[in-house]
């Protein structure tokens, strides 16, 4: 039974904990900062995308951090070309303004280690592949750190399942089902 009375929306605010239960484990235990983390790197990533691939990657995003996702998104002057991840991490910093302090490199990893964890490996090839190659190499490193945790294994990607899940209502409403 659903507690928020529908089930798609219990479902989406367990997508949420958990994305950021995974960033916790890294950055430590407080969720506003893993929220706000996760915020400001999803925001900066987007940024630095192309359009299409922006809209692409919110496809399997759960319903909850899509919108954190394309909030305050403006398309002018985007993609951004930050080339370094000094410049990555100082876009991270400006965009987590205010909360607590948590190194920006740190931040990335943590955010794009719940990325691959959460979302399928073929649109992650993506994105890290319109990535320059610092950028590429840090998301590596984040992947290695998940593989092995996970005893060399990627977890299977939560999204897709999740936004299948979601959609289901919608599609039987639409006769699409």
């Amino acid at each position: 039974m659903a507690t928020n009375g529908l089930e798609i929306l219990d479902k989406a605010n367990q997508s949420v904990h958990i994305w950021l239960n995974d960033i916790a484990d890294h950055i430590g235990p407080d969720k506003h900062c893993a929220y706000r983390t996760l915020h400001a790197v999803l925001r900066v990533i987007r940024d630095r995308l192309s359009v299409e691939q922006a809209v692409q990657l919110s496809s399997q995003l759960p319903l909850f951090i899509k919108g954190m996702y394309f909030d305050q998104w403006h398309l002018v002057g985007k993609p951004e070309k930050f080339r370094t991840v000094e410049e990555l991490c100082a876009r991270i910093s400006a965009e987590m303004n205010g909360a607590r302090k948590v190194k920006p490199k740190l931040a990335a990893m943590a955010v794009m280690k719940a990325m691959s964890s959460h979302i399928s490996h073929g649109e992650i090839t993506k994105i890290k592949g319109s990535m320059p190659a610092h950028i590429r190499a840090l998301w590596d490193e984040a992947e290695k750190m998940e593989a092995s945790e996970n005893g060399g294994k990627r977890r299977a990607p939560m999204a897709a399942a999740a936004a299948k899940d979601a959609a289901a209502p919608e599609r039987e409403g639409l006769g699409l089902a």
